[in-house]
């Protein structure tokens, strides 16, 4: 039986802690835990006895508390390698705004890309945070040894955007390959032969977007091959003396094909600094759709790429699971193809 409660309104500190919802129910700190994590076990008077001190208190448990009091961790961890600002920013709000909505946190922690630095990293993430699972963006979704460790440790995870089905965990992706195609073939149709991909990383391997802007230069057998992709880091200040030397060719590209948001910014800010002018001297597009898109001058034909879609379809399959890591679950979302004032055909 609870203990006589006193009147709520009467010991109602600034902010409520658990210790004042427990006196005011005249219960235990313990049997205000199990009601505010939904556990059972607890009689429905002295439930309702808990929840009218809550509700009088105006008491609201921290996410924390409420970890440390269930049975199943109410964290889920993001861990990322990308340095593409627009990028995380885009995942990043799509997890949160689901975890939020379902009353857990989200932490994010910058890894290694690859071997045993990056190994450690994840065992610390899970010993420390004890997640329920982790959310894995590329370049890190596509390191085979990282999902090896994480299964070791009995972790949940999904991966975002790998095409690859080499570990049957749950992924979430889009079609970049052929967002990549589109965005080409775009300067294609409005005249464009000089044509230059500033790509990511150099791992040719799982680069679809690479893959899909040499899919259409080869097929209609432009000037652009091999030599025509440099890479540029995700980033503006990697992607930035790239698009300077690029520029300062004897015979430069008269459209450059970004794999980012952030490095199309780059090129435009280059070709500013040369005095050339966008799109008369030169046409630029961008992929991810990210807040940089819409603010440059002129704004960024871009691919819309589900980013923030994927960041959330990612955090719902951690939140309601645990997922079957051995099912092969893949969801896809749409992308599609944002004309802007960057692109025009060439003089």
């Amino acid at each position: 039986m609870p203990r006589k409660p006193s009147d709520p309104l009467s010991v109602a500190p600034q902010r409520a802690t658990i210790q004042d919802v427990a006196a005011a129910a005249g219960v235990s700190i313990a049997t205000v835990s199990r009601v505010v994590n939904g556990l059972g076990q607890v009689r429905q008077g002295t439930r309702d006895h808990v929840l009218a001190a809550i509700d009088a208190l105006r008491y609201q448990p921290s996410l924390a508390a409420r970890n440390m009091g269930g049975s199943r961790s109410k964290w889920v961890a993001l861990v990322y390698h990308n340095p593409g600002i627009g990028f995380m920013h885009l995942v990043q709000s799509g997890a949160i705004e689901r975890c939020r909505a379902e009353g857990f946190m989200l932490s994010l922690h910058a890894c290694q890309y690859t071997g045993a630095a990056l190994q450690r990293e994840l065992e610390g993430v899970v010993d420390q945070l004890q997640p329920s699972g982790l959310i894995l963006p590329p370049p890190l979704s596509v390191q085979l040894p990282a999902c090896a460790t994480l299964r070791q440790r009995g972790v949940p995870f999904v991966r975002l955007c790998p095409r690859e089905d080499d570990d049957p965990a749950p992924r979430v992706w889009f079609d970049e390959r052929a967002a990549m195609r589109a965005a080409t073939s775009h300067v294609v149709g409005l005249g464009h032969r000089r044509i230059t991909l500033i790509s990511g990383l150099p791992a040719p391997s799982y680069d679809d977007r690479r893959a899909g802007y040499l899919d259409v230069v080869r097929e209609l057998r432009l000037h652009a091959a091999e030599r025509d992709v440099v890479y540029g880091g995700f980033t503006f200040h990697g992607a930035l003396p790239v698009a300077m030397q690029l520029l300062r060719r004897k015979q430069p590209p008269t459209a450059i094909v970004c794999a980012s948001d952030d490095m199309a910014a780059a090129v435009l800010h280059a070709a500013h600094a040369l005095g050339l002018k966008v799109p008369q001297d030169l046409s630029v597009t961008g992929f991810d759709n990210s807040y940089v898109a819409e603010v440059m001058s002129p704004s960024l034909t871009t691919v819309h790429a589900p980013i923030r879609e994927l960041g959330a379809a990612a955090a719902d399959l951690l939140i309601k699971g645990p997922p079957d890591m051995d099912a092969g679950l893949v969801l896809s979302r749409p992308w599609r193809l944002e004309v802007r004032g960057s692109t025009a055909p060439p003089r």
